[in-house]
């Protein structure tokens, strides 16, 4: 069997029942504490004309929030860090 990269399945029918890749976060967002470039994440294809869905993994508040949703104090936080 000859595994195919994700470049390799963009325009193939089915893609999304593709296991996830494995890959990292390369951006650095400095509304959260600690690093999240370099953050594992999983890429899940989706079918043909819809970007893939990047799951944070592990237990950085990124991920937390990406799971759980962000609550309207937090959101708050984040529009103060924002405007300075």
């Amino acid at each position: 069997m000859i595994s195919l990269n994700m470049s390799e399945k963009w325009n193939q029918e089915g893609r999304e029942n593709s296991p996830p890749y494995e890959a990292v976060f390369a951006n650095h967002l400095s509304i959260y504490e600690g690093e999240t470039c370099d953050l594992p994440v999983r890429l899940h294809t989706r079918p043909i004309g819809e970007r893939p869905f990047i799951e944070i993994a592990g237990e950085h508040l990124l991920a937390i929030e990406q799971k759980n949703g962000i609550p309207e104090t937090r959101i708050q936080e984040i529009a103060e860090l924002l405007s300075h």
